[in-house]
């Protein structure tokens, strides 16, 4: 894998930071009984962001 084939590490952090945003206000949601199937979604994408930027982060302390 190639340095430019990653995401970069500030954009990463950066969707991180916002899909945790956008989760906090779906949590709110849901406590009211409002179900969304974006809920779901917006999980599935924090978790896939978050393994990217672990990654990111693992091989860039390789250099």
């Amino acid at each position: 894998m190639n340095v430019s084939e990653l995401p970069s590490h500030k954009k990463l952090s950066q969707d991180i930071d916002s899909l945790k945003s956008i989760l906090k206000i779906y949590k709110f949601f849901r406590i009211f009984g409002l179900k969304s199937k974006r809920f779901d979604k917006v999980s599935e994408q924090l978790e896939n962001l978050t393994k990217q930027y672990n990654k990111h982060k693992e091989y860039a302390a390789k250099f």
